[in-house]
């Protein structure tokens, strides 16, 4: 199978990773366009999975210029969210870590390997981000 043809297999679970991410479809799908086109203008001879290679891209560009200018459009006014209301550098990266093992079901080295950091590293963001989303829970009592 040929690379495009790999790339076309992975489309829907890169396009319901990018909505995660994103918050909506139409953000999502405008952050897999800019996926395509990248990868379409550049020759990738790189090893690596196909799939691994689509979501590192994603990741890149979600961490990049394209993720800052879609995190600040406040859909659907167009208005840009406020400074205090953007997630920061950090609790992005949980996020797509947790996403990634949890909702995506790569390993933890694949996910490390797609966010660019290693695997100790990795291991430490996952089990921020895996707090983070326990500990709303844990403090929740019921109201009797």
């Amino acid at each position: 199978m040929d690379r495009g043809a790999e790339f076309i297999e992975h489309l829907p679970q890169l396009r319901s990773y990018a909505r995660a991410l994103t918050g909506s479809q139409n953000s999502g799908d405008q952050l897999v366009i800019a996926v395509l086109r990248r990868l379409g203008q550049k020759r990738h001879s790189s090893n690596k999975k196909s799939k691994i290679l689509l979501f590192e891209v994603l990741s890149i560009l979600w961490n990049g210029l394209v993720g800052e200018q879609l995190r600040n459009i406040n859909e659907p006014s167009g208005e840009t969210k406020p400074v205090d209301d953007r997630p920061c550098a950090r609790q992005q990266l949980s996020r797509q870590a947790l996403l990634l093992v949890e909702l995506e079901n790569f390993s933890q080295d694949e996910a490390a390997q797609i966010l660019h950091v290693s695997a100790e590293k990795f291991q430490s963001i996952l089990l921020v981000a895996q707090s983070e989303v326990t500990a709303p829970i844990a403090t929740d009592t019921p109201n009797r």
